[in-house]
């Protein structure tokens, strides 16, 4: 017997409860339908029911909440990622739609519409966010499986030193979940949003290297069950450096940021905050954070550990030691983020199953962040690598918010409805794009193509054309030009004693020289290359 599986769940929300009755039976049986007769009831819904919908049919106009005003608690709680929105309405004033649009709605239909359309583009729509959120699960686990392999070969490095240093199997994976607390505190507590979930991962996993220069020290000074001596401890001191060299003799870029942070981390975990550290006597801030973190992490967990040469002392009795300074001396935030952590970091280390809690932990790592929050798309998917200096389309604007933006864009006489998410693969910046073509069949807005690109090109017009000249304005070179690479030349001209014909002649004249120069060099220049007035008699050709 062929098993039917549970109706997608459709949320319509009108102030009308005729439209949302029209609505629901243009669907059919094949949704289960949701109403809301206004934009706060949409908004109760939504926090009740956010994993379960398919999509929103939204109604512009409403009463006190309206339709605009519920995208914008869908984008402040990101719900916008999640849940496509269609806009229904009556209202076909273009400072609406486009706003629609910026807020993030994937559609937007106009009254009065048929059954066959409003069907078909909420198939379309449901569809396309099913296959991104297919796309986006496919790069998630290649990414996860490449950072699980990544911390496993470190994992399993650190591990040949520890089993030469006869130190307990479980110290990398401790220095890695302490490291992890401790950086998470510290950002919270010092409300620094130039810490990322990138930089707090690229830590933790450095971490698990911080002693591979033991591999340098004799064993029966390594694994001596005593007090060293003077001598034997000076030799031991040198396992920090040692660790360094070995990191610089790899045959890696130096400038890899994990190779960076892990030789930061091998040579100065060991330093002090007071100076009294070693092997180079940094003081303050002068020691890398990533270092410094990784030190008292390493204190605390030679502390509570049972090594060749001691017992493990309890969690209160290592934290009142380090608080002492019988450790040497720490960054006075580092040690209140270990002391507010404390409870949580004792139960983490006593866990039984230390690789759950380790993930447990990193719930919030920046994969999961960044990859939750997807745009959708529908007939073109698209993952391309994206520097800040360079777009591979002109679809989109600046997508350094690394957030998500849906646009609309034309090409000659073709749209575009383009939606882009910014993603990081392995450390990289990643641009995922979802392209359709805008066809007779899917109309935006129930509007005919002419009058879209009609409404598009006058918009475009208005926001990056020079009103007098007709040359594009500083906007456009500021937005979409000035950052661009891979230009083959530009020309900056200005019109000598231009003020002189505007002080004679009156501004009128000075207009109508500046037109009749714009003229003459847009005639003599490619038909692909771009006049731009920065201001004034200032122009820039490219």
């Amino acid at each position: 017997m062929l098993k039917v599986g549970p109706k997608l769940k459709v949320l319509i929300v009108d102030d009308s409860e005729l439209n949302r009755e029209m609505l629901g039976s243009m669907l059919g049986n094949e949704y289960e339908i949701l109403e809301a007769e206004d934009g706060a009831q949409a908004v109760e819904i939504l926090r009740e029911h956010v994993t379960e919908l398919s999509l929103i049919l939204l109604d512009v106009q409403m009463p006190h909440v309206n339709g605009l005003d519920v995208l914008k608690h869908m984008n402040q709680f990101h719900w916008i990622d999640v849940i496509p929105v269609i806009m229904i309405s009556s209202e076909t004033a273009p400072k609406f739609i486009e706003r629609a649009y910026d807020l993030g709605a994937t559609d937007y239909i106009a009254r009065p519409y048929n059954t066959i359309i409003v069907r078909r583009r909420v198939a379309n729509v449901i569809l396309s966010f099913a296959k991104q959120r297919q796309l986006m699960e496919i790069i998630t686990q290649q990414i996860s499986k490449k950072e699980k392999d990544n911390r496993l070969m470190l994992s399993i490095l650190s591990h040949i030193v520890e089993f030469r240093n006869g130190e307990s199997g479980l110290h990398v994976l401790h220095i890695n979940i302490i490291t992890d607390l401790l950086m998470r505190q510290y950002r919270l507590k010092i409300g620094n949003n130039k810490i990322t979930n990138e930089d707090i991962s690229l830590v933790s996993m450095a971490s698990a290297l911080h002693d591979i220069g033991k591999i340098a020290i004799p064993e029966e000074i390594l694994n001596k069950p005593g007090r060293l001596t003077a001598e034997e401890f000076q030799i031991m001191k040198g396992h920090s450096m040692a660790g360094a060299e070995i990191l610089m003799d790899l045959p890696i870029d130096r400038n890899e940021p994990l190779l960076k942070t892990a030789y930061e981390i091998c040579r100065w975990h060991h330093e002090r905050y007071d100076g009294s550290g070693y092997p180079d006597g940094l003081k303050g801030d002068a020691i890398p954070l990533s270092a410094q973190v990784v030190a008292l992490a390493d204190v605390y967990d030679a502390l509570t550990s049972e090594r060749c040469y001691k017992s493990a002392y309890s969690h209160d009795t290592a934290i009142k030691m380090i608080f002492d300074g019988q450790c040497g001396a720490f960054h006075p935030l580092l040690l209140e983020c270990l002391r507010d952590i404390g409870n949580t970091l004792e139960q983490v280390l006593k866990s039984k199953d230390t690789f759950e809690v380790e993930n447990t932990i990193k719930e919030t790592s920046h994969i999961a962040e960044q990859l939750n929050r997807y745009g959708l798309g529908d007939s073109e998917h698209m993952l391309h690598q994206r520097s800040y200096e360079q777009q591979h389309f002109r679809f989109l604007s600046d997508m350094s918010s690394k957030g998500s933006l849906t646009k609309l864009k034309f090409i000659d006489k073709c749209i575009y409805h383009v939606r882009a998410t910014y993603v990081e693969v392995d450390g990289s910046p990643y641009s995922l794009e979802l392209i359709d073509k805008i066809t007779e069949e899917t109309l935006l807005g129930g509007h005919g193509k002419e009058d879209v690109i009609k409404y598009i090109t006058a918009h475009n017009r208005r926001l990056y054309e020079d009103i007098l000249t007709g040359a594009y304005n500083r906007r456009y070179y500021e937005e979409q030009l000035r950052d661009m690479c891979h230009v083959s030349a530009v020309a900056m001209l200005d019109m000598d004693d231009f003020k002189a014909v505007n002080d004679t002649y009156g501004h009128p004249v000075g207009d109508l020289a500046l037109k009749q120069i714009v003229s003459a060099i847009k005639n003599s220049v490619r038909k692909t290359d771009l006049v731009i007035r920065l201001g004034g008699d200032e122009l820039n050709v490219r």
